[in-house]
This record gives C-alpha cells, structure tokens and sequence, in this order.
C-alpha cells in the first residue's frame, strides 16, 4: 500500500513539473510576441520621423572623407 501513496505522489509531482513548464513555455512565446511588437513600434515610429525630417526639408546626407586635402 506504501508503494501506491509514493506513485501516486511522484505522479502528482511529475504532472506539477509539466504544468509548470508548459506555463513557462507560453510565457515565454508571450514575451516573444511582445518584445516583435515592441520592435514594429520602434521601427513605424523611426520611419514617421525620418519623414518627418524630410519633409522639413534636412536631410542625412553622407559625410566626405577630405583629409586628402590636408596633404
């Protein structure tokens, strides 16, 4: 009867640890999910100011390498 408790008790423990980890699984595809989001949002918000500054008329322009000037 002692071997019976001690199953149904690794049982119970062995169904706890998958609980568990399928928790932490979808936490994980959570965050995945938010930190893409995160992402879009910074890449939406960095194109409407590089608009922004082109339509102000600035722009990035490349910077020349003149130390060839300097000789």
């Amino acid at each position: 009867m002692g071997e019976k408790f001690s199953g149904n008790s690794e049982e119970k423990r062995e169904d706890k640890k998958e609980a568990d980890f399928n928790k932490i699984e979808r936490l994980k595809e959570n965050l995945m999910k938010l930190e893409k989001s995160a992402i879009d949002k910074v890449d939406e918000g960095t194109q409407a100011v590089r608009g922004s500054i082109r339509a102000m008329g600035f722009g990035i322009t490349p910077l020349n390498d003149d130390d060839e000037d300097d000789e």
